[in-house]
């Protein structure tokens, strides 16, 4: 995202992909020295404590991006005592010019919680694509589905891990009342929870009705998503969660989890809020069966606009030029 022709971005060369550079190590001090503001995007990294360390030391404004890590979720999957520890020396002991970016009100709550200090600006992802390319964009076709049209294509697009809540998306699937013909499409790549989804499907004897599909990237991966009827995705925790968006984007209404922050889908009339039980899961998706012609493309489309890059490219400068008065 192109700010200002003197904003610029210098990279640092990783020995260790995303966990050690030498460069870095040598060469922060100096940077942050050089610099108005500090903006970390992590917490729990040798990275991070290097750029809290470097900007206490010369007095510098640091803007924390979370993107996550501090949700209650996040703290309590692995190693929780040790990442209380952590917050308590970084960003409590260490907090003496410390600004917050989270990317909603939900992950607002996040800071609240730990009583950490400091102003918080709250500034979306957005996702940059051409209008005009959206319109034009063709459904995934390539699909080998008997009477295509006839099918009511539910499908989600994430990592294949636990968070995402697919497990109990395949149990909510085999419970779903409709009479009609529905079919699900889990695409994406494995973290480890592909062969248990397979034995989920297989338990169910829902080998005709769910289909796993190879990752898709690019064009391809919005193709689909304007393929489906609805996006569902029951997510144990999302900060923001752009792939609801991307889904918006192309006019596909979303079912999603109610701990992410698109509880406005209800409001712009393009989507369900769902928890993480199987028997609510499987409520929302024939509650949105039997009413779907109510969530237009349209009202997808709508929301999907105030996620548009200058707005947030705004936001992002008035941050900047708030902090560096």
């Amino acid at each position: 995202m192109k700010l200002k022709q003197n904003y610029f971005v210098k990279y640092y060369f990783d020995e260790i992909i995303n966990r050690f550079s030498l460069s870095f190590l040598f060469g922060i001090w100096s940077d942050v020295k050089k610099s108005n503001i500090v903006y970390v995007q992590d917490i729990f990294s040798i990275f991070a404590i290097l750029g809290f360390v470097a900007s206490r030391i010369y007095n510098k404004k640091c803007i924390i991006a979370p993107r996550g890590s501090l949700s209650e979720y996040s703290l309590k999957s692995r190693f929780y005592w040790l990442k209380m520890i952590w917050i308590f020396i970084f960003l409590k002991i260490m907090n003496k010019n410390f600004f917050w970016h989270v990317t909603s009100e939900f992950e607002k709550k996040d800071i609240f919680k730990l009583n950490l200090n400091g102003k918080i600006f709250i500034i979306p992802n957005f996702i940059k694509f051409d209008l005009k390319k959206i319109k034009k964009l063709k459904s995934l076709n390539s699909l080998s589905l008997n009477n295509t049209k006839k099918v009511l294509k539910i499908g989600t697009l994430t990592r294949l891990d636990k968070k995402k809540g697919l497990l109990n998306l395949i149990r909510a699937f085999s419970k779903l009342k409709t009479k009609k013909d529905v079919h699900l499409f889990i695409c994406g790549e494995d973290h480890g929870l592909k062969q248990e989804i397979k034995k989920e499907i297989k338990i169910w004897s829902l080998n005709k009705k769910v289909t796993i599909l190879k990752p898709l990237y690019g064009i391809k991966k919005y193709q689909f998503l304007k393929m489906l009827d609805v996006f569902c995705l029951p997510s144990k925790n999302e900060n923001f969660g752009n792939v609801y968006l991307e889904s918006l984007r192309v006019g596909t209404p979303i079912i999603a989890s109610k701990f992410t922050p698109w509880k406005n889908v209800i409001k712009f009339k393009c989507g369900l809020i769902t928890n993480n039980m199987i028997d609510n899961i499987a409520l929302n998706i024939d509650k949105f069966i039997q009413n779907r012609n109510k969530f237009k493309k349209s009202n997808c489309e709508k929301l999907a606009n105030l996620y548009n890059e200058v707005v947030i490219k705004n936001l992002y400068l008035k941050m900047f030029y708030e902090l560096n008065k």
